[in-house]
């Protein structure tokens, strides 16, 4: 369960550096601040509709989750195993589709939704809508990773899942963060990985075939016991 939080979160920094996410943060971080972000005032309220921001995309996700956990739970139990293997299938032809073996077209659709053009910048309510719409109009985009934590979470009884759900969904949203709160200082930063786009998408399209290797040949539980030497020289709480 430890190696399945870590996974978890390292996939929502994987899906805050894609492309298709960090370089519209800058544009999304301006319209949560409304007319701007430079006084205390209004950088208070940045964070406040960033927060109601990331509790938006965070029902979605969640929901996703829920939407399939059902679908599995009411599948046949011998089934489920012929699940995972398509999912693991899945999982490693959306890691050759980032390695640049071959490129699948829908994963870099950008399904937009308009609310953020139609809704004023700076309100919350706004904030929490928009949040939602950005969770369900950029699931495509960062689809091959989080259809890999969901298929991880479904594998889980509900408490768990929903728990490694919300942990994917703060490594998105503590950069988000990082960046509403530091937004001039973290220009650069966000331009210069923007311009190793590539490098990013390689590493997250490595982490892929290797998880979707190992859960095709059922050897992804056997990670934990892999890692246990390692666990004896950390910390215990």
């Amino acid at each position: 369960m430890v190696f399945s939080a870590a996974t978890a979160f390292a996939g929502g920094i994987l899906s805050f550096l894609s492309p298709c996410v960090i370089a519209l943060v800058p544009g999304y971080v301006a319209y949560l601040g409304g007319a701007g972000v430079e006084s205390e005032r209004t950088r208070t309220g940045l964070m406040a509709n960033a927060t109601l921001f990331v509790i938006g995309f965070t029902v979605a996700f969640v929901t996703l989750f829920g939407v399939f956990k059902v679908l599995v739970v009411n599948l046949p139990f011998g089934a489920k195993d012929l699940f995972a293997q398509v999912v693991a299938l899945l999982v490693i032809i959306l890691g050759l589709q980032f390695l640049g073996v071959f490129r699948i077209p829908f994963f870099f659709r950008e399904a937009r939704f308009q609310l953020a053009h139609r809704l004023p910048g700076g309100r919350p309510i706004s904030a929490l809508v928009v949040g939602v719409a950005f969770g369900l109009g950029w699931t495509p985009c960062v689809g091959p990773i989080l259809g890999f934590i969901i298929s991880r979470a479904v594998a889980q009884d509900v408490v768990q899942g929903v728990g490694l759900m919300l942990i994917y969904c703060a490594g998105l949203a503590i950069p988000f963060f990082g960046v509403a709160l530091l937004m001039e200082r973290a220009r650069p930063l966000l331009r210069a990985i923007n311009r190793r786009a590539r490098v990013v998408e390689g590493v997250s399209g490595a982490m892929l075939v290797l998880v979707g290797v190992l859960i095709f040949t059922g050897q992804f539980a056997q990670i934990a016991s892999w890692m246990s030497p390692i666990a004896r020289y950390l910390p215990q709480g």
